[in-house]
């Protein structure tokens, strides 16, 4: 991380791997659902201006087309939350 200028840099790659992996992880059974979206966000938010927008639009290019899709995702379930088979569900209805 501290190549592409975001400081102090392992600590800041710990903080992505970890927002990424276990966070994904959560996304899949629908645990925190919201607030997980939401750091993924600003996550791709970050990715896509610091790292891939100089490189263009096209991922064949490195460019900014996949950190763009991730991030239309993790939007769209920061609004609309988890679904009906989820642990959010379950936990809504105990």
């Amino acid at each position: 991380m501290a190549s592409i200028g975001l400081q102090p840099g392992f600590p800041m790659a710990m903080l992505a791997g970890g927002v990424e992996f276990f966070g994904g992880l959560a996304l899949i059974i629908g645990l925190l659902t919201r607030p997980i979206a939401l750091v993924s966000s600003v996550l791709m938010l970050i990715a896509l201006t610091v790292v891939h927008r100089s490189n263009g639009f096209f991922i064949s290019a490195n460019g900014y087309e996949f950190a763009l899709a991730l991030l239309a995702m993790s939007l769209s379930l920061t609004i609309t939350g988890s679904g009906r088979i989820s642990l959010d569900a379950i936990f809504r209805k105990v």
